[in-house]
């Protein structure tokens, strides 16, 4: 969350290089131990560093591109986790739905994180002038896109505050995950993860509930569970 901060306070930037300098080094010792392995594994690192072998990427590649996937399909699916658990928390019957019925899990996810969005804000400049529904933009001005707001905006969604998984596809695209060619690298990882999770708690446990109030932290950028005490019986 402080890496991504686009408004850092005092002392963010030094805190964020060491979490960085920090993910990088025990990253390494994680790829290097697989690459020292006698029988390499199925995994999308061994894939990697097959294609590191044949000379196809880089080292540093190999490295930035398993950084990468574990910052988008780990700590965000973590918070998606927890908006799900207090979902099952306020809405026992959406648990049990979701326990019985496999096959709705993909769009009870998709649903899920339109009302959830891990990155609040994305922030961009253009380099070149434009207009969006009227409102002139110069090149090179500092525009934020609150994806919550639009997530939510009653132009495109109805009811946009409503949970309801059962919206048709075209009806329930959102930008949590981005659109296009560039859309979330981890997103992938992310829904399988949420849906996994979600899915054997709903399966094994008749409920969820909330022990405390579940306590935030945000960012201008990001937002994140720091406690989401519940109980499952």
């Amino acid at each position: 969350m402080l890496i991504n901060a686009t408004a850092p306070g005092e002392g963010i930037h030094a805190r964020s290089l060491a979490g960085m300098n920090f993910m990088f080094a025990e990253t390494e010792r994680y790829v290097r131990e697989k690459q020292s392995a006698e029988q390499p594994g199925t995994g999308l690192v061994d894939e990697l560093l097959a294609a590191h072998g044949r000379g196809e990427l880089t080292w540093r590649e190999v490295l930035e591109t398993t950084v990468l996937l574990y910052m988008s399909g780990g700590p965000n699916p973590a918070y998606l986790i927890g908006a799900g658990f207090k979902l099952f928390a306020e809405r026992p019957d959406l648990m049990a739905e979701f326990g019985q019925s496999p096959e709705i899990r993909d769009a009870f996810i998709n649903e899920l994180a339109r009302l959830n969005p891990v990155e609040l804000i994305i922030t961009r400049f253009p380099n070149e002038d434009i207009e969006i529904q009227g409102v002139h933009i110069p090149a090179g001005s500092c525009i934020k896109y609150p994806i919550g707001a639009a997530n939510r905006d009653p132009a495109v969604f109805q009811n946009p505050n409503e949970f309801d998984y059962k919206r048709p596809p075209d009806a329930s695209r959102n930008l949590t995950f981005g659109l296009g060619t560039h859309a979330c690298a981890g997103q992938l990882l992310a829904r399988a993860e949420t849906s996994v999770i979600l899915g054997l708690v709903a399966e094994r446990y008749s409920s969820v509930e909330l022990a405390s109030d579940p306590l935030d932290v945000r960012t201008d950028r990001l937002v994140a569970f720091d406690k989401l005490p519940v109980r499952l019986s």
